[in-house]
């Protein structure tokens, strides 16, 4: 068979496998994005109005889709598709960096990247997703402007990436130290970026989200970020670190060569890597090496899996297919288009003025089907948000209130009858997470060390 015919027939079947797992599940802080995106779209002034401790710039820019669609579950179905689309485009602009730096196989990076983690799961659409996006399109764009722009961008997604995108900044700024005009080019864009990140958060008061932003997730989250050395080592580091020490072999060879991509490449890996030994050492080990975390670095890494070998690059392709699977295993009948149903007759049953409080620290495996309307107590508020406190529980259901799919709402706001509901909660107790190869054996793990 033709060269040519195994390759479309690998992106066939992987670009299957990409939409397959936009479907079969979602994300455990999908509901939390989807309440940012409708309070947002309300009108509402994140750290203000609302308790959250995330950076919202990519709420932001979603925000408008709830403002346009509404917040019923045709929202949750375009997040989806929308999802599966930017994973497609950042893996077109993975192979256009590597075709145009002639890298030795530039499919070989998309195919890589469209199999991997950071492909998966689709509808993670949050600050990590952004940044890796905004990144790549610093390097796949051309124009200084349009660079700057983009880096601008990027620093101000979150801040575990401002200071290496400040690095970035200065790093092409030396590169072009004899072009004073692509100099001058790259600061204007970066600035116009800067008023349009300004813009983005022009209701918000510095203090309030310096507060909530960085000082909240530097002490009081700290330890919420700080995962048992079991979930780093197995679900973080064993894959990140092969990756980026394979990236970062076939990175240094070119920047050793003059390539001005992989030097920029490198010193922003670097400085990735130095910020999270950092953190580590002053907010105790394990902190923020969850993989999402990483996927900023991630998708930087793909780029230079083009410059190995074919026969290397296949093989490390299966493998990370294989990995794939081992964790996410896709599910041919699309259980995630059983949440959209319920969630659709959540919406008809529940008043649209209906105040409502998520019962989150139920673990039994259930799915919370996000039902958006106003809420009496914000998604994170039982964590860290006084008056509710870190012993707060969000999981009582009160005596006038019914649990559907983990949201509680009062009898009075129902619209359908006792039957309906009954019915709707044994759909929503149907509804359990998709399991997988990697479920059962981080379980058996975890019931070990307890064991011992």
């Amino acid at each position: 068979m033709h060269r040519n015919t195994w390759l479309l027939l690998a992106y066939a079947l992987v670009g299957l496998l990409v939409v397959f797992n936009g479907f079969t599940r979602g994300f455990i802080d999908e509901p939390n994005m989807l309440l940012d995106i409708y309070l947002i779209s309300q009108g509402e002034v994140p750290y203000t109005d609302f308790f959250e401790h995330h950076p919202l710039t990519h709420t932001f820019l979603l925000a408008p889709l709830a403002s346009i669609i509404g917040n019923g579950v045709m929202l949750i179905l375009t997040l989806h598709l929308l999802a599966i689309a930017s994973v497609f485009l950042l893996a077109w602009l993975i192979f256009c960096i590597a075709r145009r730096e002639k890298f030795n196989h530039p499919h070989l990076a998309s195919l890589f990247f469209l199999v991997g983690y950071t492909a998966l799961p689709m509808s993670f659409l949050r600050d990590e997703f952004f940044a890796m996006l905004f990144l790549i399109l610093f390097f796949a764009v051309s124009h200084p402007f349009a660079k700057g722009a983009m880096l601008a961008i990027l620093g101000g997604i979150s801040p575990v990436i401002a200071i290496p995108a400040a690095v970035l900044f200065i790093a092409f700024l030396i590169q072009q130290r004899n072009d004073r005009r692509m100099q001058g080019l790259f600061v204007c864009g970066t600035l116009l970026g800067g008023l349009i990140w300004l813009g983005l958060h022009r209701m918000i008061v510095w203090e309030t989200w310096f507060a909530k932003v960085i000082v909240l997730n530097s002490a009081l989250a700290a330890d919420y970020h700080r995962l048992p050395f079991i979930e780093v080592l197995f679900f973080s580091l064993i894959f990140t670190i092969p990756l980026v020490a394979v990236a970062a072999w076939y990175a240094w060879r070119r920047a050793r060569q003059g390539n001005k991509t992989a030097v920029l490449a490198v010193v922003f890996g670097a400085t990735f890597i130095a910020q999270i030994i950092v953190l580590n050492v002053i907010n105790g080990p394990w902190l923020r090496l969850k993989l999402p975390g990483t996927l900023v670095l991630l998708g930087l890494s793909t780029i230079f899996i083009a410059d190995a070998r074919r026969k290397f690059g296949i093989v490390l392709v299966a493998l990370q297919l294989i990995l794939t699977l081992f964790v996410f295993t896709p599910a041919f009948d699309f259980p995630r288009s059983e949440f959209f149903a319920v969630e659709a007759e959540m919406d008809r049953c529940v008043s649209d003025t209906a105040e409502i409080r998520p019962l989150l620290d139920d673990h039994s495996g259930k799915t919370y089907a996000v039902l958006l309307r106003p809420l009496k107590e914000y998604y994170w508020g039982g964590y860290y948000s006084p008056p509710f406190g870190p012993d707060a529980s969000a999981g009582i259901l009160r005596d006038d209130e019914v649990d559907l799919c983990m949201n509680a709402v009062s009898y009075s706001d129902l619209r359908c009858d006792d039957a309906q509901v009954i019915r709707l909660r044994q759909r929503c107790d149907s509804l359990r997470e998709q399991s997988s190869v990697w479920l059962q054996f981080r379980k058996m793990l975890k019931e070990s060390v307890n064991f011992l």
